[in-house]
């Protein structure tokens, strides 16, 4: 029997009560084994009297302990943890009592072990009692082997004080014990046997409910669940969604070509990682794609790990939600932003804005005069740098559509630069209908502009305005010239009425270099100076446009960032200053800043690479004539090129306009203290 409960409890290990339990019976079986004649005598002949007498109390104190804790192991509630420990520490003295004292002498006391048995007896009544009324499981048939097996007890105590003279029963007294033991065990085995029997009938049915109902879920969520394990092979159950996203259903199927069929090689890669570690995918989730393009659809991709479990391995599970809408919104509401950019600039610079509008015609009237040519005669460097100076003035005013088809078109004619290569007629058709394109997208703009800028001055075509219109001045002019003898003063006064302040042109060229700092992550603060000063606009207008590029230069190459001014003892924010004033009969520009400078080093090298000096020359050059190679057609110190700079055409078109106007440039620059241009341009 003792056997049989070490066997239940090396099954199931929770429950103490059977090794507690099988720990007594094996102390009975010893009891019995070294009474009379039996195994134990035989195997230990010389065992003496005084031995078999510790032996056999120790069995009693042992059994004490190992019923106790059987009794509590079945019911913790009716017998707390303090009366066990009440019970074994008289117990584990009498053992030590017993251990190191004489029979004879050990034996004198026990009368005391036996009420402390005799307690014990009865605290194990009340507990079972309690524990009856209360309906715990099987205690009523332990109430009733209790009662038994303290009644043999008793019975044999007084037996063998021949007080009473009955029989020794302690025999059938553990019987019954054991039986009612076994009788509980069993009800256990049988219910517990019921219960499986019930969740296995209705395991199936619960399983495909949940099932169901998980499905359900997913399905509603509008959201395409799928996973799949380190065979890229989606596995079974996929939402709904997943269906509606790929058009049809995916099971089986190879998630890699599902998801990154332009890069699969790349992604496998990246998710072999993430097998490989067995999770891990927070670390790597950046290397994966955010979103998924599909038939018109944007969709958002969250990676998670599922890790093994059982019989299955690790997986990673995709969702995938459908946020094209809100791209949608935010591409709307970034063309909302803009939109309102531009009209802002257009409500603060509205004459300079009529003056870019006439140089954008202007620009695209000589490239369409061009294009009617036939391919061979068209000026591919007038159309590259006409594409080149539009889309700096459209993006300027944030007209971000144009400047974008601008820049595709400069795209196209930048292998046709160095003239080796002449108009196909397919690039010229191309070239003739993205100009149309321009043009047609341009006026649709400008159409949605009409609140901001009168419909007359958007639809003007090369009126020049001032204060008054120019035919107005014409006509005082012509009126002016018939005079015989007209008065000097009235002729300087007619004269000045042409002249407008460069107010609106220095801000706009701040405010161009205040947007470009923001874009490339800088700060900068832009000083004007000579906001009055007033001039005859017309002669300068082709200078003015290609100024723009000097501004964008000196913000994108010389100004450093926050970080690398501080390092070098500078303001976080950097400096750019704009001056313009009348000396005698000359307008001069002085624009400066306080950046990284211009390194004649670095200018050398780039013109050896492009090709634009050779090594003698190089050697043979100032530092003054190194700074002026920075003006020759297609130098540029970008890596890459970008919609801010890297063709090598701005500070060209600059230089051009400057001698068109028989002016000249000069530089001065420090490297890490910044540089300045002073140009120097004639009136007349």
């Amino acid at each position: 029997m003792s056997l049989y409960h070490f066997g239940l409890f090396a099954l199931r290990r929770k429950e103490g009560s059977t090794l507690f339990f099988g720990l007594f019976c094996l102390g009975i079986a010893f009891r019995l084994s070294i009474h009379g004649s039996t195994i134990f005598s035989v195997l230990f002949p010389n065992l003496s009297w005084e031995m078999l007498v510790k032996l056999d109390y120790f069995v009693l104190y042992f059994g004490l302990i190992f019923f106790s804790a059987f009794i509590r192991s079945l019911y913790p509630e009716e017998f707390p943890g303090t009366i066990l420990n009440l019970i074994m520490i008289p117990a584990v003295g009498f053992i030590i009592f017993t251990t190191v004292v004489p029979a004879l002498i050990f034996t004198a006391y026990l009368v005391y072990f036996q009420a402390i048995m005799g307690l014990s007896c009865l605290y194990y009544l009340y507990a079972l009692i309690r524990a009856s009324l209360r309906k715990r499981e099987g205690a009523l048939v332990m109430l009733g082997g209790c009662i038994i097996l303290v009644a043999s007890l008793v019975n044999d105590v007084l037996y063998n004080h021949e007080i009473i003279h009955t029989a020794d029963l302690v025999g059938a007294g553990l019987f019954m014990m054991i039986f009612s033991q076994l009788f509980v065990l069993s009800m256990r085995f049988s219910k517990a046997f019921l219960t499986v029997e019930e969740l296995s009938e209705n395991l199936e049915e619960q399983v495909k409910e949940r099932t169901a109902a998980i499905k359900d879920l997913l399905d509603n969520t509008g959201q395409g669940f799928l996973s799949f394990a380190k065979d890229y092979i989606v596995q079974r159950y996929t939402s709904k969604a997943v269906t509606e996203f790929f058009v049809k259903p995916i099971e089986n199927e190879n998630a890699l070509q599902l998801l990154f069929s332009d890069d699969m090689k790349k992604r496998q890669e990246v998710l072999d990682l993430v097998f490989a570690r067995d999770g891990h995918l927070e670390m790597i989730a950046a290397l994966l794609p955010p979103e998924l393009e599909k038939d018109g659809r944007v969709y958002q991709i969250d990676y998670h790990w599922i890790p093994a479990r059982e019989r299955l391995d690790g997986r990673i599970m995709i969702v995938l939600t459908d946020i094209t809408r809100q791209r949608g919104l935010e591409q709307q509401l970034k063309a909302d932003e803009e939109r309102n950019r531009m009209i802002v600039k257009i409500a603060v610079d509205r004459h300079g804005f009529i003056g870019f509008l006439n140089e954008i015609k202007r620009c695209l009237g000589e490239m369409k005069t061009s294009l009617d040519k036939p391919p061979g005669e068209i000026d591919s460097d007038l159309l590259f740098r006409h594409c080149h100076t539009i889309k700096g003035r459209l993006a300027s005013y944030v007209f971000e559509e144009e400047a974008a088809k601008a820049h595709t078109m400069e795209s196209r004619l930048e292998p046709l630069r160095n003239g080796d290569n002449l108009i196909s007629e397919n690039l010229a058709s191309t070239l003739i209908r993205e100009t149309e394109e321009l043009e047609d997208s341009l006026n649709r703009t400008l159409q949605s502009l009409e609140h901001v800028v009168p419909r007359e001055l958007i639809e003007a075509s090369g009126q020049n305005y001032y204060r008054i219109p120019d035919s107005k001045m014409i006509l005082l002019n012509k009126a002016l010239s018939k005079l015989s003898d007209p008065d000097p003063e009235l002729i300087n006064a007619a004269n000045n009425l042409r002249k407008q302040p460069l107010r609106n042109i220095l801000k706009k060229f701040a405010n161009d270099g205040v947007e470009l700092a923001e874009r490339t992550n800088k700060s900068l603060k832009v000083t004007l100076k000579g906001e009055e000063t007033e001039i005859v606009h017309d002669r300068f207008k082709p200078f003015f446009t290609s100024l723009v590029h000097l501004i964008r230069n000196a913000v994108d190459h010389g100004i450093e960032e926050p970080s690398t001014g501080t390092m070098l003892g500078k303001p976080e924010s950097g400096e750019l200053q704009v001056e313009a004033v009348i000396q005698g009969d000359d307008l001069i520009v002085k624009i400066s800043d306080d950046g990284a400078g211009i390194d004649p080093k670095v200018i050398k090298s780039k013109a050896l690479e492009k090709g634009l000096i050779s090594r003698d020359e190089t050697e043979k050059l100032s530092d003054d004539e190194v700074r002026r190679l920075i003006f020759c057609p297609g130098f540029s110190t970008s890596e890459a090129v970008s919609d801010l700079s890297g063709r090598g055409e701005g500070m060209d078109a600059v230089a051009v306009e400057v001698e068109a106007l028989e002016g000249n440039i000069e530089i001065s620059s420090k490297i890490d203290e910044g540089t300045r241009f002073i140009i120097k341009l004639p009136q007349a």
